[in-house]
């Protein structure tokens, strides 16, 4: 049976046990994640957490579920493969005065055709790195000589507002300062669980060009943010951080997670490292009244 669960009554512990056991692990399902992203997330839970759906929950005169920055998949996280095609019975156990629901669902949850199907791409890392360098694109290996040229340093696990300040004042796109505040806290907290690296690149003045951050997990290794300079940009850095990583982590049981994208320039970047596609879904459940429902298409 699956029972729907508030906040407080949530057992972290039994929560967690299950995210990190599922055959589908994800660490944006952990409880110390959602706690920084979401606040006031509730849960669907079958039996004795057997399987759980986080529900990011959030109330402004209704009560509404939108997928969260930061978090790329949620849905049915099980330790069983028989529960990931129950996402219909999980949707129907969302409470009725949910009037709104926006939720991404991971890529290995069985999902009927009218949700809309994104993209993201991987890299399997077990092979020897000449291998998985082979399916390196022609383009690709020739921004990977660019970096040769630059007098360079490597800074590992430096403070997050380096990295962050990298975006913000060398981007055009910005996000909300709370949203900023947010993955600040993401990777102080996943380096104090020790899941969480920034790898920075400065110059010979210790100037910052270009850096990632990534989440380790048993199995995957993502790629969740990344600031970068025009100098980075021009000499090839972040293709040349990427590349180290892969290298390091090859001959391993690990996925290189580049969480995206549905923006082709993006998708083109990530494919040119022999990346495959491995789509996850999208659900949206529209049940404001009449004159809110035009607003929120």
């Amino acid at each position: 049976m699956i029972k729907f669960y508030k906040n407080y009554q949530i057992d972290k512990i039994k929560w967690d046990n299950c995210i990190v056991n599922s055959v589908n692990y994800l660490p944006y399902a952990l409880s110390w994640y959602l706690d920084i992203v979401s606040k006031n997330w509730n849960a669907l839970v079958l039996g004795d957490y057997e399987a759980v759906f986080p529900l990011p929950s959030n109330f402004f005169f209704i009560h509404y579920s939108l997928n969260p920055f930061w978090i790329q998949q949620l849905g049915i996280f099980s330790r069983s493969e028989k529960n990931l095609n129950k996402v219909n019975d999980f949707i129907e156990a969302i409470p009725k005065y949910y009037k709104l629901v926006n939720l991404n669902i991971n890529y290995a949850n069985i999902c009927s055709s009218n949700f809309i199907k994104k993209t993201n791409c991987i890299l399997n890392l077990n092979d020897d790195y000449k291998k998985i360098k082979q399916f390196y694109s022609k383009n690709l290996k020739r921004n990977l000589k660019k970096h040769k040229f630059v007098k360079k340093n490597i800074v590992f696990n430096c403070s997050p507002k380096i990295i962050i300040n990298l975006f913000k004042n060398n981007n055009k796109y910005k996000f909300e300062n709370h949203d900023y505040q947010n993955l600040q806290l993401l990777m102080e907290k996943s380096f104090e669980k020790s899941v969480g690296q920034i790898i920075l690149c400065k110059d010979e003045n210790n100037v910052p060009l270009a850096g990632v951050f990534l989440l380790h997990t048993s199995t995957r290794i993502i790629f969740l943010f990344s600031g970068n300079t025009e100098f980075g940009r021009k000499n090839g850095l972040i293709p040349f951080l990427l590349d180290l990583v892969i290298q390091k982590n090859s001959n391993s049981n690990k996925i290189f997670d580049f969480e995206g994208s549905n923006n082709n320039n993006l998708l083109r970047f990530y494919r040119s490292f022999g990346a495959k596609v491995q789509p996850y879904y999208n659900i949206k459940i529209n049940k404001l009244p009449f004159f809110l429902k035009l607003l929120y298409k």
